[in-house]
């Protein structure tokens, strides 16, 4: 060994300690509003009432004012249900198969399945769940006397509404100890009515009660419309759909604006085609030139509003004819003598050359 050397002493080796984090999880500056509003709050929390009502009012007003979001709920509604659902037996008996179907058929156009099925399909989209109460109807021309009977969302909830949530009842829905819908709480009355200040309502047996909606979250019990994250970009859509068209008429306005160093062309007033004797309007001296340039085309100092140049460049305030009495009333500017120049002022009437 060298002897110039220390002897070291044996140090136990440390593990290395390897700290991640997730980016995701890190407030910044930047993100900070970006993620101002997450929360973490139960599913049947997050979809309270008060939220519930406030989305469903928009997606309706958003449905009926905006083509786009309406076609997409009617697409919807149209490729899921189409013209309705239809029986089909498979038995070894084949009349009593098309008995079958052929009742089955005459019921669901009595009752307009189809079209109650395709008004929920809409409403599940709209309103985020659809309700149908399977009911007794006598007037119905069938055999069978079972009718769908199609409820709001709004009718289905809690007459009134308690301090704190009570076990079970998840406004209007009452649970039983499993978690399974044991009964629904059905206001006699749409709370939208006018003569909805009374509270009556009716509970019906879960077993008669159809609830379509979709459960994003585990413990959902009530459904927010399926158009909720496209309300933002739907009113966006219209913004920019309008500002397209404004935009396309703005540059219909003018084609093009040309700016020219020739002097207009003079003719007769008594050349113009048009009411009057001769095509001269009445008070006009007989024989009056008039200047005429064109659409679009303008001599250089005068801009698009037919004004008079500014001082150095043909014009002065010696000459009144060009604000005063120019385009206003269908005069035009005069030259100033040799290298002056000619005001002009576009005319809508005919011209024959």
């Amino acid at each position: 060994m060298w002897p110039f050397r220390r002897d070291r002493k044996a140090r136990p080796s440390v593990p290395a300690v390897v700290r991640a984090r997730y980016d995701a999880a890190q407030t910044t500056a930047e993100n900070a509003r970006h993620w101002a509003m997450a929360d973490a709050l139960s599913a049947d929390a997050a979809a309270s009432p008060e939220v519930r009502r406030k989305l469903r009012e928009r997606a309706r007003y958003e449905v009926a004012n905006n083509s786009y979001a309406k076609g997409i709920v009617l697409t919807l509604a149209n490729d899921c249900i189409g013209t309705g659902p239809r029986l089909q037996l498979l038995s070894t008996d084949g009349p009593v198969n098309q008995r079958l179907e052929a009742g089955f058929s005459q019921w669901a156009r009595q009752v307009r399945l189809a079209e109650k099925l395709r008004t929920m399909r809409m409403a599940k989209a709209t309103d985020g769940e659809a309700f149908a109460v399977l009911t007794a109807n006598p007037q119905i021309d069938s055999p069978v006397k079972l009718d769908v009977q199609l409820v709001e969302a709004e009718r289905v909830a809690s007459p009134v509404m308690p301090p704190w949530p009570a076990d079970g009842d998840i406004d209007g829905i009452r649970l039983d100890a499993w978690g399974n819908p044991r009964s629904y709480t059905i206001l006699c009355e749409h709370p939208g009515d006018p003569a909805s200040w009374r509270t009556p309502y009716d509970v019906v047996s879960a077993e008669a009660v159809v609830h379509w909606f979709r459960a994003d979250r585990p413990g959902q019990h009530r459904g927010i419309p399926e158009i909720t994250p496209a309300l933002p970009l739907f009113a966006q859509l219209r913004r920019y759909t309008l500002a397209v068209l404004a935009a396309a008429e703005t540059a219909a306005d003018f084609a093009a604006v040309l700016f020219t160093d020739a002097p207009p062309v003079v003719l007769r007033r008594h050349r113009a085609c048009g009411p009057g004797q001769g095509g001269q309007r009445p008070g006009d001296p007989p024989g009056q030139p008039y200047h005429h340039a064109g659409p679009g085309i303008r001599p250089p100092g005068q801009g698009l509003g037919g004004g008079v140049a500014p001082a150095g460049q043909g014009g002065g305030p010696d000459d009144r004819t060009g604000t005063d009495r120019g385009v206003g009333q269908g005069r035009t500017r005069r030259p100033r003598g040799p290298g002056g120049r000619y005001g002009c002022r576009v005319q809508t009437r005919c011209l024959r050359f």
